[in-house]
């Protein structure tokens, strides 16, 4: 049985970084193409990696990364080799 996912949000690309305002939910990650391609999530409102969500985390093309993260401060996205994804922040 595949598991459903409810909600809904804002997409933002996601093939740099991402940074959201404060109490925002990120819902998920959709890969849209990957070669060897990485993402790690932070709570940070800047360029920081001092809080970490999500460790650096492969995805191939095609592939929804469910999450549901709540954050403090905002998610700072770091992408890594070869990906083009969307964020859906809600």
């Amino acid at each position: 049985m595949t598991a459903m996912i409810s909600g809904s949000g804002v997409p933002f690309a996601a093939n740099a970084t991402v940074n959201k305002v404060p109490g925002a939910t990120l819902i998920g990650i959709v890969a849209a193409a990957s070669t060897s391609g990485t993402i790690a999530i932070y709570d940070s409102n800047a360029t920081s990696t001092a809080v970490p969500l999500l460790a650096a985390t492969p995805l191939v093309a095609g592939q929804f990364l469910p999450l549901y993260l709540a954050c403090s401060q905002g998610h700072y996205i770091v992408v890594g080799g070869t990906l083009s994804a969307t964020a859906i922040v809600g």
